[in-house]
């Protein structure tokens, strides 16, 4: 049963990946004769399509419907140029490969490597669809990353090298976020760390999150700005208790990007409790009201033991806390 298991991997692998032979017929060809019990020189000069269907009713049936699988995938692959305007034959040769994917476990050398090229044709393939969309292709080329679990230098190029390019070259849309947690990946997984060096990318990919991060902070900043606003106009027209107590739970979680000192915001956040856990009392919600007391309580003596403190150093002048 192993024995047809490595059998069926090795047809697999060389139809995916690795199927020319300049000097007969293709390389898969042989893995899927010992499959089937049959000697190769019977279907050797055969076009490759008859020998898989000559030799398919002799292969174990348990393999029979993959290897079918296998072969419409690489010849729908084959009809997929440039040129292709098919989106279904796209679209079922994508979904074909996908569900290779499936049969084939990553748990060797070889199998990582076949994985690696039905992630090829998948990105292709995708290219070829939507050429102006990245994200499939994103998810594609991190999966296949994440599937090179050990690297003795063979991936050093291809996948992880190419896949860099790629991110750097083609998916500026995707954001920094993401392109530089992949590339930090593809460097941990990189044995040749001289011919392979990704420091300055990855450098300058870390500058665009941190410009990223700046920017999302500013834009939430400023969103949570309007929302204050709308929620304190919310608090002054008539509202159930129940849609009350959820205006002040958004209002806690927009009070830190208002342009308030520490101690108006300190001050603001100790009053909301105490209107929850009023609220919370007024619709029989004891466990919440207890968990609203409990947080008032606690900016109530922080604000007494700063205000203790501000004492003790000789401050005359009261402050809000």
């Amino acid at each position: 049963m192993n024995g047809n298991k490595t059998l069926f991997e090795q047809y697999v692998y060389h139809r995916v990946c690795d199927d020319f032979n300049i000097d007969g017929p293709r390389k898969s060809l042989e893995p899927l004769c010992r499959l089937a019990r049959k000697d190769i020189d019977t279907v050797a000069k055969m076009p490759h399509q008859e020998a898989v269907a000559e030799l398919l009713p002799h292969i174990p049936e348990n393999y029979q419907k993959k290897v079918a699988l296998v072969e419409q995938a690489i010849n729908n692959r084959y009809k997929i140029d440039a040129d292709c305007e098919d989106d279904e034959l796209m679209l079922i040769t994508y979904n074909k490969f996908k569900k290779i994917l499936q049969f084939i476990p990553n748990d060797s050398k070889q199998n990582t490597t076949t994985r690696i090229g039905i992630y090829e044709h998948l990105y292709d393939i995708d290219e070829q669809r939507l050429p102006t969309s990245w994200n499939n292709r994103f998810e594609i080329v991190k999966k296949s990353v994440k599937d090179i679990k050990h690297n003795d230098g063979s991936f050093d190029h291809q996948p992880l090298n190419i896949i860099a390019r790629q991110v750097q070259y083609f998916m500026k849309n995707i954001p920094a976020q993401k392109r530089y947690a992949l590339l930090l990946e593809i460097k941990k997984k990189t044995i040749d760390t001289k011919a392979y060096d990704y420091n300055r990318q990855i450098k300058e990919l870390y500058f665009e999150y941190k410009q990223d991060l700046a920017q999302q902070r500013a834009e939430r900043q400023e969103f949570n700005q309007i929302r204050y606003e709308q929620l304190r106009e919310e608090l002054n027209k008539p509202h159930t208790t129940d849609d009350k107590i959820a205006i002040y739970q958004e209002l806690l979680t927009v009070i830190n990007d208002q342009d308030f000192s520490r101690g108006r915001k300190f001050n603001e956040k100790k009053n909301i409790y105490y209107s929850l856990n009023y609220l919370y009392q007024q619709v029989g919600n004891t466990q919440e009201a207890q968990k609203a007391k409990e947080q008032y309580d606690k900016f109530l003596n922080a604000r007494d033991k700063c205000r203790e403190a501000a004492r003790l150093k000789g401050y005359n002048k009261s402050r809000e806390y």
